[in-house]
């Protein structure tokens, strides 16, 4: 048909092929031009078929199937619609196309091969499944018939091409072969052999898992008693019962069994779990399919888990606390032994909420919100609170619960532990009223040591003034108020020492300039700097920079810092105090040349025990708690300490930074000033050495004042003297100053009253303002302080 066609063609247009021929291609083979020759000749002896040649042509143009000619050089001679419509291609544009361009790389290497065959006359046609690219970049599928026209010399002239589009074929078989493999995966990944089993001849069809599940050759016939001698022998009843009930015709038809099988060859034991469904014919079952599948390491892991809730079970009863399991909604679904032999109850009394009824009422509120809102969140819980037992008293517990998640994520329940810390809690208690005691001891023991240091330092000081050109005395008069001031601090310390062990450290918070407290550091480093002959350049602003902070305290932290740096800078090195206020703050910096810091060590340098690396003649070190101290006190400062270094012997950098304060409006005064600043003072303490000697100082500073030494000469001397300022101490015998602090503003009497005391905790500066008293001073008091509490400095600084 295809070599009829071909002719018919070449009778129609001769002489149009020849003249387009002769067109696109301007250097023609000899042997192309006879083939176009011929047909041309062909076509004129053959002229009087033309009429059905043209129906001919008609059909071929309308044809379901793509229909090509093509000269040997690939180009298109002819192309019928379907064709075009099949490339996206139109006939006009087809003219300049080969089939070579159609043709996808992946295909062109073996159409070329049969093409080159075809026309050197070694094969009389070829077929080919090939894709060809449409206009679009899309693929089409197809069929191709090639074969080809003769010249007259029986020569291969022209190619022809019958096309078949086959793509929505290749997609059914893409399709069908994605379905298969899909089906072999899923089976083979779930470990799935199947079964279809002919109730009526007792002949099954098995899969390639299932063979190799039982260890039979494919070859052999499979009948159920071939499938059954391969079952475990003690699984060989229930498997039985099971197929019965499938098979019973008045059933669902649904078979489900889990048993055992033996390998035949090699003798393994293997878990199966065999699902299938059973269709009747006339009330009969005709036919069985269904699924096996290996569940095998399922029943080892089910095992496992089994023993391991024995095993749990066995342990979570034999612990001392108190175990129990919840689900997410905090509904509870197991308890250990120890629960039930304390409380006395059942699971079914305590399942659920029922462990609320052995909660004590007055913490059950408190603990079921924290519970709820835990469990909320998924945060781990932890309570405290009491249980009641079976014998109807309370014990304390701690209880812990965390959450148990699944794979995702989900909390899916909760694990708990209730721990009897009933012993623990009265032993915490103990040690808090222990420690109570301790700190009332440390305390009363501070002020009774002031009262004594209060006379000594007080007349030292008087003395001091009476003898302003005793070169002889004064010197040991200076030495006797020294070491009264240094034991007045250690009793500060000692007072320290109960108010660390409880996080209670005391600031004396003070309007100072920085400037103070650096030239204290340095005179206390000083020795140190001289003996290491190091350079110290202080640099610091003319106009005085302020803070509120403690005197005592800061300054400790600088030398702290200070002492460090002569300590970690070799002999000869230069170290640097700036002072600086820069965005509100105050900055201290102490620069050093010295070992400087690792950058392993810096993040860690104001831990607790941190040191760095000395060597032997670096051995002056502490224990290294200073800087931990320091940052704790700047911190409660409201001000930060940085550590900077550029590495190991390049020296460091520590930075303090506190908050800035206003300066003080200071109004010079002039002598007058001072005649007008005497105040009347009352002074009232049962140690008379105390009472006397700080009058006496008092009297000094140009004050009047009036000692007396019990609380009722005090009411009685608040009214007839009318002082205008009232020194009392708390600690008087029969009315404690308290009290007489209340009925002196009880009277109306107009004063000032100053609680004068051994007492300087928070707790106690609290009382004394709530009975009244408009300052707490605490003994030994310092000439300083007066001069504050009377505005003694400004007098100073008029004579000055």
């Amino acid at each position: 048909m295809n070599q009829a066609l071909g002719e018919a063609r070449a009778r129609l247009d001769a002489q149009q092929a020849h003249a387009e021929a002769e067109a696109l291609t301007p250097a023609r083979t000899d042997r192309q031009r006879q083939c176009d020759t011929g047909a041309d000749e062909r076509s004129q002896a053959e002229a009087p078929l033309s009429e059905g040649e043209w129906r001919f042509r008609a059909i071929v143009e309308n044809a379901h199937v793509g229909v090509t000619h093509s000269l040997p050089d690939g180009r298109f001679d002819f192309v019928n619609r379907t064709f075009c419509e099949m490339v996206g291609y139109t006939a006009e544009q087809m003219r300049s196309k080969t089939w070579r361009d159609l043709t996808h790389p992946d295909d062109l290497a073996a159409d070329l091969a049969l093409s080159r065959r075809l026309f050197a006359g070694e094969i009389p046609y070829y077929t080919l499944e090939k894709r060809y690219i449409r206009q679009d970049g899309s693929i089409v599928w197809a069929h191709l018939f090639a074969n080809y026209i003769p010249d007259g010399d029986g020569r291969p002239c022209r190619g022809v091409g019958i096309v078949v589009d086959v793509t929505e074929r290749k997609r059914a078989e893409r399709a069908l072969r994605d379905s298969q493999e899909s089906l072999w995966l899923a089976k083979h990944a779930a470990r799935i052999g199947t079964f279809d089993w002919d109730l009526r001849s007792n002949v099954i069809q098995l899969d390639e898992r299932t063979y190799e599940l039982w260890g039979i050759e494919p070859s052999e016939p499979i009948t159920f008693e071939v499938l059954r001698s391969g079952i475990h022998r003690d699984d060989r009843t229930s498997t039985q019962r099971a197929l019965e009930r499938a098979l019973d015709p008045n059933g669902d038809g649904q078979h489900f069994a889990t048993y055992r099988v033996i390998h035949r060859v090699n003798g393994t034991t293997r878990w199966v779990e065999a699902t299938g469904r059973v269709s009747f014919e006339a009330a009969a079952p005709a036919r069985m399919v269904g699924i096996v599948q290996d569940v095998t390491d399922r029943k080892f892991a089910e095992e496992k888990l089994r023993a391991s809730e024995e095993r749990f079970r066995e342990l979570a009863n034999n612990i001392d606390q108190f175990a129990w399991t919840c689900d997410d909604l905090s509904f509870r679904t197991w308890y250990n032994d120890r629960w039930y032999e304390y409380t006395g109850t059942t699971f079914e009394e305590m399942r659920g909420e029922g462990w609320k009824r052995v909660h004590d009422p007055a913490h059950l509120d408190r603990v079921v919100a924290h519970l709820q809102n835990c469990m909320q969140s998924g945060r781990p819980w932890e309570d405290t609170y009491p249980l009641r037992g079976k014998d109807g008293r309370y014990r304390w517990f701690l209880s812990r619960a965390v959450p148990i998640r699944d794979a995702s994520g989900r909390v899916v329940r909760w694990f708990g532990t209730d721990t009897d810390v009933t012993e623990l809690r009265l032993l915490q208690e103990a040690q808090q009223e222990a420690d109570r005691r301790r700190h009332e001891f440390l305390a009363m023991l501070a002020h009774e040591l002031r009262n004594p240091v209060a006379p000594i330092r007080s007349a030292a000081e008087v003395l001091l003034r009476r003898m302003p050109h005793d070169e002889q005395q004064r010197p040991l008069l200076a030495m006797v108020q020294r070491q009264a001031g240094q034991l007045a601090r250690l009793l500060d310390d000692l007072l320290d020492a109960a108010r660390v062990s409880q996080g209670r450290i005391e600031l004396r918070r003070e309007l100072l300039a920085v400037s103070q407290c650096i030239a204290l550091a340095v005179e206390m480093v000083e020795p140190l700097i001289r003996e290491k002959h190091h350079r110290l350049l202080v640099t610091q602003l003319a106009q005085p920079l302020y803070v509120y902070a403690d005197r005592v305290r800061l300054t400790q932290c600088i030398a702290n810092v200070l002492t460090n740096a002569a300590k970690y800078t070799d002999p000869g090195g230069e170290i640097r105090i700036d002072t600086c206020a820069q965005g509100g703050e105050l900055i201290v910096a102490v620069s050093d040349t010295g070992v400087g810091i690792s950058a392993e060590l810096l993040p860690r340098v104001f831990e607790r025990f941190v040191q760095n690396e000395r060597a032997l003649d670096r051995s002056q070190g502490g224990l290294g708690i200073g800087l931990s101290i320091c940052k704790q006190l700047i911190e409660m400062h409201a001000g930060r300490i940085v550590a900077s270094s550029h590495g190991l012997g390049r020296g460091s950098t520590f930075s303090l930074s506190l908050p800035l304060a206003e300066a003080p409006d200071i109004a010079v005064r002039d002598a007058s000033t001072a005649v007008e600043a005497r105040h009347r003072v009352l002074i009232v303490d049962d140690n008379r050495d105390a009472a006397d000697s700080l009058a006496m100082l008092l009297q000094l500073e140009g004050h009047e004042t009036k000692a007396v030494y019990s609380a009722e000469e005090a009411l009685e001397q608040a009214v007839a003297y009318q002082p205008e300022t009232v020194l009392l101490d708390i600690g008087l015998p029969r009315m404690d100053g308290y009290e007489v602090a209340r009925r002196i503003k009880a009277a109306g009497v107009p004063v000032r009253l100053v609680a004068l005391t051994g007492y300087g905790q928070p707790e106690d500066r609290q009382r004394s303002a709530a009975a009244g008293f408009d300052v707490h001073l605490v003994k030994p008091v310092e000439a300083a302080a007066l001069a504050q509490l009377f505005g003694q400095s400004a007098r100073n600084s008029a004579r000055a």
